[in-house]
């Protein structure tokens, strides 16, 4: 119908394309009011299957065609078409040829009881005006039971399942691994520790030894040992870095073993147990011996030595000397370096 308007009206602007502008103007204005009167929409409505089971689903399509400069609007639904029929999936396809377009909306409807619905008409809103859709009867038929018991047969005995030591305990597998690994930490731990008690067992003496005796004493085992030719000198360091430290925490009744490298020799210089320039002496070694220890750093050759040497001196300068052991023309210099005059220990 809308070509036949516009034939019509493509033969009246042909007839009046040569009279004067008034009624061209004229004819373009009934032309505008007019236009709306013979736009057009069309909608279309199926239900497939119209009978199903209790829990199948139907297919329930609207199709909307129309001109694509129209305004549309689809019924814009919930989880329910009403209290029977439940929404399972819905989705909308367009497809524009030329100046028409088309709307499907596929509407995917399930029902979980039997009986007889009303599938309800649906409103389309095209250009303000709302147009309806179809309404469509479903049937949902019950499932079949079979009534006959005498073909039922008895039921089945438990056959038994031979299940693998491994399928049993595969889903436990982490846990294993975790407990071997902490286990090995473990054992390494207390191996370090008695390997470490055990080296510094050696450097204790039985009987006691007073702190200046066992110090000599300890240098003396320290030599015949022969580290350095070895080239053990994370041993050789370690029990270097012991035996000044056991001396220290004796002689000056201070926890020197105890005492982080960095802390020990400000600590001992403060407390006047160390000179400053002894002290100064002892951070150097200290430090070159932790990283002998734990970083397996060598120091150079020339240290090892001069650190053998050096707290041997050490060892000599601390000892304890009694107050009347001390030459009288050294009482009164106090330039001098410092005596520790404490009792024997």
């Amino acid at each position: 119908m809308r070509n036949m308007f516009c034939f019509y009206v493509f033969k009246v602007g042909k007839a009046l394309r040569n009279k004067n502008k008034a009624q061209m103007s004229f004819l373009k204005l009934l032309l505008f009011l007019l236009l709306p009167i013979f736009s057009w929409a069309q909608v279309q409505t199926s239900l497939h299957p119209d009978i199903i089971l209790i829990g199948d689903t139907a297919s329930l399509q609207i199709t909307v065609t129309f001109d694509k400069r129209q305004e549309v609007i689809l019924p814009q639904l919930g989880d329910s078409l009403n209290n029977y029929l439940e929404i399972s999936h819905q989705k909308v396809d367009t497809l524009i040829i030329g100046n028409n377009a088309n709307y499907v909306q596929t509407i995917t409807l399930q029902c979980f009881e039997a009986g007889d619905f009303l599938v309800n008409s649906l409103p389309i809103i095209i250009d303000g005006k709302t147009h309806m859709s179809d309404s469509f009867q479903l049937e949902v038929k019950d499932l079949e039971v079979e009534a006959d018991i005498s073909r039922m047969y008895p039921i089945k005995p438990i056959i038994p399942q031979e299940i693998s030591w491994w399928e049993k305990n595969k889903k436990y597998l982490a846990y294993w691994i975790l407990g071997l690994v902490l286990a090995g930490i473990i054992l390494i731990l207390i191996w370090l520790y008695l390997r470490a008690a055990k080296n510094k067992k050696k450097y204790i003496s039985t009987p006691l030894l007073p702190p200046y005796e066992e110090a000599l004493d300890n240098l003396r085992k320290l030599d015949k040992a022969n580290l350095l030719k070895q080239e053990n000198y994370y041993a050789y360091y370690s029990d270097l870095s012991f035996i000044i430290r056991r001396y220290f925490t004796r002689r000056f009744d201070f926890p020197a073993l105890a005492l982080l490298s960095v802390d020990l020799s400000s600590i001992m210089y403060q407390k006047e147990f160390l000179t400053a320039s002894e002290a100064s002496e002892l951070t150097e070694f200290l430090k070159d011996a932790d990283l002998a220890k734990y970083a397996r750093s060598v120091p150079p050759q020339e240290k090892h030595a001069k650190y053998r040497k050096w707290i041997e001196d050490v060892i000599h300068k601390t000892r304890p000397i009694l107050e009347g052991d001390i030459p009288e023309h050294m009482k009164p210099e106090v330039d001098q370096e410092k005596l520790r005059k404490i009792d024997n220990r």
